[in-house]
């Protein structure tokens, strides 16, 4: 069963709809889902979008791309975003770039790489940038990033996904921050994590007290160092 069959069956069966009920509102042939799935192949763009709408769902989730812009890399995947986040009528961009809903189909699926002839109008359509379509996790309307800049997202892109700043691959905060990040940079996020996981150990009762707790040493400390620096400035 192909992904976009898989999906769509998954979603059938979330919302207690047969597939035969879909195809029936949809005015579609009883045959569909067994000739998408014996020719791995997904329908028309138009038909992807009546049953995401159907569905209530949106193009990239019935094609399994992902819903992050910043991880999207193939042609496929960013096109599948740009007509969910816009809301884009199949026919009418059809229209305007002067193709067949078929093709536009292929395009979505990856089976027709055509569109290495359309970035120009793609671009323009939905107003972004044509290096878009070229750069691996690029951002709608797209960036020219230069190295540096390149550089800070990937490292971005590591501490979310691992919480992990490699700094030793793609530079320093304090390189790309001079002087405003220096103490974020000592922050031992291991030992942070272990502090939480030992405090969630704790039954609900003893969290809110050893809570309560901390909350008034941070206040006797914070009242002693102001007490500590009067006197400090008064000698």
């Amino acid at each position: 069963m192909n992904e976009f069959v898989n999906n769509v069956t998954d979603l059938l069966k979330s919302k207690k709809i047969s597939k035969n009920k879909l195809l029936t509102d949809l005015h579609l042939s009883k045959n569909s889902f067994v000739d998408w799935n014996k020719r791995g192949t997904i329908p028309s763009a138009s038909v992807v979008s009546a049953i995401a709408e159907y569905l209530g769902t949106t193009v990239s989730t019935l094609l399994g791309t992902p819903e992050d812009e910043d991880v999207l890399t193939t042609f496929s995947e960013k096109f599948a975003y740009q007509l969910t986040v816009n809301n884009t009528s199949i026919s009418d961009l059809a229209q305007f770039l002067g193709v067949e809903d078929n093709t536009i189909a292929g395009w979505m699926s990856g089976l027709d790489s055509t569109y290495v002839n359309y970035y120009e109008q793609l671009s323009d359509y939905f107003n972004i940038l044509p290096e878009y379509w070229v750069i691996p996790g690029a951002i709608s309307p797209g960036l020219r990033l230069n190295i540096e800049e390149y550089l800070l997202v990937l490292l971005y892109r590591d501490y979310r996904d691992q919480n992990v700043l490699q700094e030793d691959l793609y530079g320093s905060l304090s390189h790309f921050f001079p002087g405003i990040v220096c103490g974020f940079e000592t922050i031992d996020r291991k030992a942070d994590s272990e502090w939480l996981s030992l405090i969630h150990k704790l039954p609900r009762d003893a969290q809110i007290e050893f809570r309560g707790e901390i909350k008034g040493y941070l206040k006797r400390y914070e009242q002693e160092s102001v007490a500590a620096e009067r006197l400090k400035q008064a000698k």
